[in-house]
């Protein structure tokens, strides 16, 4: 699909109390080269803004003439790249107490038609992409090149030859600012539900590459910006390999003093493109040899398990994609964030040499990661045949590891029975069987390709939803708050509504009862007792369906520091507030009266890339596949737990 790009840069500023750039011109011309040159996107298709051509209102205008061009289709692709300073400003008082970014036009601080022209604010660019979103899909990517911490205050690198792109300004916004201008726009969009910030988590209008944390500069140097740079030589290192933007700025060099930051729903997107990666399941790992040892990069953390298999690969893409394995190593001893791999027999060693690094998949389950299955002998003879079957047809690298183990009903995670062409799964995990939830509401087809994914998907289910830390060093720590959310009307003639809790913790003692109400909107909050800044990625376990859906996953950043999320003695909101994330609704399926699934919470001390974990149900055609893991990151004295929410759906009561 053709590609559309806004490019906005500003080097010179119309008020002299504004700072002169040098880089943010150059970089947006070489932004624009680049589209043209790497990636074919035609002249006409590219909207090219500079300095005295960025004035606050024709940024605006190009933002909402995007909307309006039909000549973008529904899941084109759109970027909007801005180069230039950043800022912050004090909000109205009726709107929320926290400090509003914003980007600095060419003409801030100047007067026209008797009124001083302001910055513009997260919200006004936050709204702007979700009608853009909503008419033209959410393939959208945008890209800043700016910071917006407020430099006149701190300290700036001694190096002569950095300068920061954040301009120390001072305004308080007016509260009706943009009123008049997005009023227009929203019409019946009012339930479009836009994210507010640039930098949000849970973002699912757009994804956000942003060149450095909230609190950090973005830099210039010798005439360029330093992030601007080193993401176009990624870009142009890549080529035509499909990656994601998490992989994207994993492979951006390491940049002093700047950390960028990936944010968004759609992170695990390949670049510019609308559909989900495709790839395998589990997540790859670097793997280093030191001597005879073998050390993998990941952990119990991770969910690494005793004695798997690992296949090793030359390249990350290589073992994205299961090709050409090198060899394979067993894992012999399961640390938080590092595991000991051996050679084991019956397979090829791989060839690397001492102090030679690689990347390594999982290839088959470990000791304690087998899926456990009641069926009768009949029907246990025709899983194992399916299942060999389908081993057959797929490459056996390229297989989703999948081993099972009959055992007795009660010690058994599900029963299967073959009956009237389909395959069906009861319940016994007790759990959920406690829940009142004793059958899946549906029935897998005969083919041993639908067997295979189904009961695959139920191994990474199970594994995912009972592992826990060894430690369980921060047990206690968080607590999973869980309200009904009411609707707070809007600050302003175009603002959207918001939401805040209603009534008391409906998580008692790990568990929370809702009786469905289609209309009923809920919200998620973590509070932090403990000292340290954590990082927590949330998903909730649905008992129906085996899919797991991530409800909240930390911003990615490459080789880069990533911000913890949750600050020490802090909270987190999730579907509401700051958080940026629409609330959460459940529902039961047709015919069910009862549903049971499980939030669960994964926290640590440092950043960890979880997002593999996340799954679709194998009942729709959704089955997810695997995502490139930076565990070479995780520090030594990490230390991780997990907690558990039941959530327990009923149909209320019929009245009179």
């Amino acid at each position: 699909k053709h590609l559309f790009a806004l490019v906005i840069g500003i080097n010179k500023y119309k008020s002299p109390s504004i700072t002169s750039l040098k880089g943010a011109v150059p970089d947006a011309k070489a932004v624009c080269d680049f589209l043209r040159d790497a990636f074919q996107v035609p002249s006409d298709n590219i909207r090219c803004i500079l300095d005295d051509a960025a004035t606050r209102g024709a940024i605006i205008d190009h933002l909402v003439q995007m909307r309006l061009d039909s000549r973008i289709g529904s899941g084109d692709p759109i970027l909007i790249y801005y180069a230039g300073h950043g800022g912050e400003a004090k909000p109205p008082s009726k709107w929320a107490k926290s400090t509003i970014q914003t980007i600095i036009p060419h003409d801030f601080g100047t007067t026209v038609d008797g009124r001083t022209v302001p910055s513009i604010p997260d919200r006004t660019v936050g709204m702007l992409l979700g009608l853009l979103a909503e008419t033209k899909g959410h393939n959208i990517t945008v890209v800043l090149d700016c910071c917006h911490s407020g430099s006149g205050t701190r300290e700036v690198n001694a190096d002569a030859s950095l300068s920061p792109r954040s301009a120390n300004v001072s305004e308080t916004l007016p509260e009706d600012i943009d009123s008049s201008i997005l009023s227009s726009l929203v019409g019946s969009m009012r339930h479009a539900g836009i994210a507010r910030g640039f930098l949000q988590r849970g973002l699912r209008s757009h994804v956000l590459l942003a060149a450095c944390a909230s609190t950090e500069l973005a830099m210039e140097h010798q005439q360029r910006g330093v992030f601007t740079v080193a993401l176009l030589r990624t870009l142009a290192t890549i080529g035509e390999q499909k990656v994601t933007y998490r992989d994207l700025l994993r492979r951006v060099y390491a940049l002093p003093g700047q950390n960028p930051q990936c944010e968004g729903y759609f992170q695990d997107r390949a670049l510019f493109d609308a559909e989900p990666s495709v790839s395998r399941a589990g997540g790859v790992h670097v793997l280093h040899r030191d001597g005879i040892v073998y050390t993998l990069a990941a952990g119990s953390v991770n969910g690494v398990s005793l004695g798997s298999v690992y296949a090793v690969y030359r390249t990350e893409d290589q073992a994205a994609l299961g090709t050409n394995p090198l060899g394979f190593l067993r894992v012999s001893q399961v640390h938080d964030t590092k595991s000991t791999l051996v050679l084991t027999s019956g397979h090829t060693s791989p060839a690397l040499s001492p102090g030679e690094s690689a990347y390594a998949l999982q290839h088959s389950i470990g000791v304690d990661q087998s899926l456990t299955i009641y069926a009768v002998e009949e029907d246990r003879t025709f899983l194992l045949q399916a299942i060999a079957r389908r081993a057959q047809d797929l490459d056996e690298v390229a297989a989703r590891p999948l081993d099972i183990r009959f055992i007795d009903q009660g010690a058994a995670d599900l029963a299967v029975r073959i009956s009237s062409a389909k395959m069906h799964i009861a319940v016994l995990y007790p759990p959920i069987q406690a829940c009142g939830l004793h059958e899946l509401p549906f029935g897998t087809d005969m083919t041993p390709g639908d067997i295979y994914n189904t009961l695959s998907a139920a191994l990474h289910f199970f594994w995912h939803l009972k592992r826990t830390s060894p430690q369980q060093s921060l047990r206690g720590q968080v607590e999973i708050e869980f309200h009904r959310l009411q609707e707070v009307p809007p600050d302003g003639d175009f603002d959207e509504p918001t939401y805040e809790p209603h009534g008391s913790n409906l998580n008692v003692a790990g568990t929370t009862t809702l009786l469905v109400d289609e209309n009923a909107a809920y919200g998620i909050t973590l509070v932090n007792k403990s000292s340290f800044p954590l990082y927590p990625s949330l998903f909730y376990f649905s008992g129906s369906d085996l899919s797991i859906t991530s409800y909240y996953e930390p911003p990615s950043a490459g080789i880069a520091q990533v911000q913890p999320p949750l600050e020490p003695h802090g909270t987190l909101t999730i579907g509401y507030g700051s958080a940026g994330a629409v609330p959460y609704n459940y529902y039961l399926y047709e015919g069910q009266e009862l549903d049971a699934g499980f939030l669960k919470l994964f926290i640590s001390t440092e950043y960890v890339d979880l997002s593999h974990i996340a799954q679709g149900s194998p009942f729709h055609g959704n089955h997810r596949g695997a995502t490139l893991v930076s565990a070479d990151t995780i520090t030594p004295g990490l230390l991780w737990d997990t907690s558990l929410v039941t959530v327990v759906q009923r149909l209320p009561p019929i009245s009179d």
